[in-house]
């Protein structure tokens, strides 16, 4: 044999040579892609459409209202909401008659900056504990910053809200319209009720109550001290902070002012030593101290025992009769 057939026998065994790993590669490659065609049709099929947002009711505008709102829609749900006033705020918007629930000198009892929202802060050049007019208008400019109102119905009164075991159905109606009024429902899958505890007022009553010639009126109806003028009058409770707050905007045009209170209880003021009575033990030197929740009490304690059960700070300084030191370090630890 010579070299050329030699050469030609050489050069057809690599022409079949690579002709098989060719064939060999195709048919690996189809096999993949006709695998990888399979999932992605069995992805397809498996894949189904984006399931539907859930839907909460908010029922209130108020601050509660407002911020729920907000972390609803954060979540992704999707936000159907209720107001019965015609305007965004809640008890801190000033509204006169018996729509309203503010009275003129209310303030918060917090300070701002443990009142305001992290990611919507509170204008600096506002005062430490803002007035009413003041959060109406910070509730008003969150709704509006965040576009809050396009959720809202306004001027409506939720009537009632049945669950069963596909959610829940809201029934609503046009606020003031009374009970002939068409009803509409609307169906959602959760409800956050975000009325507030000044809701309803609660009036208890007191045996010959009737024989008073005087005025009885819960302090939601309360506006000013102007129309008390000269008059000799009772506050019955302290409240969390409303009895003492009328009571003392009494006191500048009321003949004489009575504060009954059920227990003994502490005047704790504003500001202490310049500072918002809660910063104190917010952001200090206790933050550095060992053991800081021991010296803590203690501190609170004496403080108690000398200034506010004793001193200028206690209930009795102001005519009033104080709580016993046991009850007072209940209250504080509480």
């Amino acid at each position: 044999m010579d070299s050329w057939t030699l050469a030609l026998i050489v050069v057809v065994g690599l022409l079949l040579f690579l002709t098989l790993i060719s064939s060999v590669l195709e048919l690996v490659r189809g096999d993949t892609t006709k695998t990888a065609g399979g999932r992605s049709a069995a992805g397809a099929q498996d894949e189904e459409a984006p399931a539907q947002r859930k839907v909460v009711a908010v029922i209130g505008g108020g601050l509660s209202g407002l911020v729920c709102c907000k972390r609803f829609l954060d979540e992704g749900f999707e936000v159907v909401a209720f107001e019965r006033s015609d305007q965004l705020g809640g008890v801190w918007v000033w509204r006169p008659g018996s729509d309203g629930k503010t009275y003129a000198s209310l303030r918060a009892n917090v300070h701002k900056e443990r009142l305001q929202l992290e990611y919507f802060p509170m204008p600096k050049s506002w005062a430490r504990y803002p007035s009413h007019w003041q959060l109406a208008e910070y509730l008003a400019a969150f709704a509006k910053h965040f576009d809050l109102p396009r959720l809202y119905r306004m001027s409506t009164e939720v009537t009632s809200c049945r669950h069963d075991d596909d959610g829940w159905t809201v029934s609503y109606r046009c606020a003031g319209a009374g009970e002939e009024a068409e009803e509409r429902s609307v169906r959602v899958d959760a409800v956050a009720m975000c009325v507030g505890q000044a809701c309803e007022p609660f009036a208890p009553t007191y045996p010959g109550q009737e024989t008073f010639r005087g005025r009885i009126m819960h302090t939601v109806e309360y506006r000013g001290q102007a129309e008390f003028q000269g008059k000799r009058v009772l506050v019955v409770g302290a409240g969390a902070a409303s009895g003492t707050d009328i009571a003392q905007d009494l006191s500048f045009g009321a003949k004489q002012v009575f504060l009954s209170v059920r227990k003994g209880v502490i005047l704790l003021p504003r500001f202490l030593g310049g500072k918002p009575n809660a910063e104190w033990f917010e952001r200090n030197f206790w933050n550095y101290v060992p053991l800081a929740w021991l010296l803590r009490l203690i501190v609170m304690s004496v403080c108690m025992v000398t200034s506010e059960t004793f001193g200028t700070g206690s209930a009795e300084k102001h005519g009033i009769k104080g709580p016993s030191i046991m009850a007072t370090l209940r209250t504080r630890l509480d």
